[in-house]
């Protein structure tokens, strides 16, 4: 194999200098990860090879990888994947990047329907017409996906309707569930919120989770240069954020069995606002705000009327 005189460490050195020259966050760390990417090995081992040499083709690749970072393309999107709730995940510009911040969101969907699954198990599913006894959930604003396969991956049982606006995000999604052996328990369709989803659904779902846009219109040019380059679509809610949570608060009970769960991620300081929306609809007969690790609001719960189970505040 032909090599350059380029060393492992020597192009590690040029790209970390690289990166933080345009000011890239964890430029060290990102030249690892892309380099690990190029040649086939693991970040960590990247200290223990510094001095191997790398292949002409390798290095031309994994230059061309830093030029794309260093115009702060997301590195999830150089990489086309990110992990979530431990599985991994196809990304790519059409999407917004899973952070680790909804798995929040998705963990505390995921308590609520497992103790359903656990309650039907006992009782029997209810009866109904059709789509059947399964139990029932929708993802509104389903991006990559990752919040619907991450719960049809931890209930077994469990069937998702997951909408999205993006046509382009509905084939991301669809190819994610595909990768996780779930595509047969999850419908997708191309809409706003919840106007695709079947009218038999109405008063039938156990569970609507949603990550919307939550950042306010006039803070998007402020926001750090790899989100801008995420869709706008998945970012932009509204004049003061809050657009899309109060169509989701508004029309969910229509979509929901009594004693439902609606839940939301939200942004940091958004808990009274969103809080405030459930307790003024009438619909919702309990409702909490969940802060993430670093105590910043993060997770909205609500439930229906007609179950008398209620959040510890």
């Amino acid at each position: 194999m032909q090599h350059t005189d380029e060393s492992v460490g020597e192009l590690l050195a040029w790209a970390t200098a690289e990166l933080q020259r345009r000011e890239v966050p964890a430029a060290r760390w990102d030249a690892e990860v892309l380099l690990g990417a190029v040649i086939g090995a693991p970040p960590l081992r990247m200290p223990l090879m510094l001095a191997e040499p790398v292949s002409r083709e390798a290095a031309v690749r994994y230059r061309e990888l830093i030029r794309r970072r260093a115009a702060r393309e997301p590195l999830q999107y150089i990489l086309g994947r990110q992990e979530f709730m431990g599985l991994d995940f196809a990304v790519d510009p059409s999407v917004l990047v899973p952070r680790p911040e909804t798995e929040h969101l998705v963990e505390a969907a995921l308590a609520y329907l497992s103790g359903q699954a656990a309650e039907r198990a006992v009782q029997g599913p209810e009866p109904g017409p059709r789509p059947g006894g399964a139990l029932l959930a929708a993802d509104l604003g389903t991006g990559s996906g990752a919040i619907a396969v991450a719960l049809a991956v931890g209930v077994p049982g469990l069937r998702v309707w997951a909408t999205d606006i993006s046509a382009d995000a509905i084939a991301v999604a669809m190819a994610n569930a595909a990768r996780h052996g779930v595509a047969d328990r999850i419908m997708f369709a191309v809409g706003d919120l919840f106007a695709p989803l079947p009218g038999e659904l109405r008063g039938r779902l156990a569970l609507v989770v949603s990550n919307p846009p939550y950042i306010a219109s006039h803070e998007l040019p402020t926001l750090q240069a790899e989100v801008r380059r995420e869709p706008r679509l998945a970012l932009d809610g509204g004049p003061d954020g809050l657009t899309f949570y109060r169509r989701i608060v508004a029309e969910a009970p229509r979509w929901l069995r009594a004693g439902g769960l609606l839940a939301l991620e939200i942004g940091a300081g958004q808990g009274v606002a969103v809080a405030g929306m459930v307790a003024d609809h009438g619909a919702y007969a309990d409702w909490t705000v969940q802060t993430d690790y670093a105590g910043h609001d993060r997770v909205v719960l609500a439930k229906t009327r007609g179950e008398t189970g209620c959040f510890s505040r």
